[in-house]
């Protein structure tokens, strides 16, 4: 890996935490982020009225 990316062959990009879907589940972020990214994981409510 560290080859391939020396050589230019891959580039890792910079996600910010607004955007990685994964710190809903590993991070504290605030209720207004945390929103954000079920809604882009597509996780709902289930007990929510429809």
């Amino acid at each position: 890996m560290k080859e391939k990316l020396d050589a230019g062959i891959i580039m890792f990009l910079f996600v910010g935490s607004e955007d990685q879907l994964v710190d809903a589940l590993t991070k504290a972020v605030s209720n207004s982020v945390f929103s954000n990214l079920l809604d882009k994981l597509g996780m709902r409510e289930i007990f929510a009225p429809i």
